[in-house]
């Protein structure tokens, strides 16, 4: 089971101010500590999903949280990014794979999940 306990704080500051229209912030990183199951806060950035893609690891298993303007009504939408590094361990991998769940409700209101293994997807 993943542990969101820990650092809930600094997390959920990052969650609010990505959904806080008011706020710059419009993405948010999350990864694991070493080889646990302890979820923290990596980084968070105002620049869209074009910088969040830069704090990507691909030897790491993260999960992005980022807002997105709508383009048929201008509103804000948010997606989780699951990112499964392409050379992150396979055990390590199918662990995390069962996390998703929790880490969705974690980050509550999201529109949408996208699976993601390398930079060009």
């Amino acid at each position: 089971m993943v542990d969101v306990k820990k650092n809930e704080a600094s997390m959920k500051e990052a969650w609010r101010e990505v959904t806080d229209a008011n706020s710059d912030t419009d993405w948010a990183l999350f990864g694991y500590e070493g080889q646990t199951n302890v979820l923290k806060l990596i980084s968070k950035g105002e620049d869209g999903v074009e910088e969040l893609t830069e704090d990507l690891n691909p030897s790491r298993i993260m999960y992005g949280f980022l807002r997105v303007e709508d383009p048929k009504t201008s509103l804000p939408k948010y997606v989780i990014l699951n990112w499964q590094g392409e050379t992150a361990p396979g055990s390590r991998k199918g662990a995390c794979a069962m996390h998703l769940r929790d880490i969705e409700r974690f980050l509550a209101g999201h529109h949408l999940t996208v699976n993601v293994r390398n930079e060009d997807e």
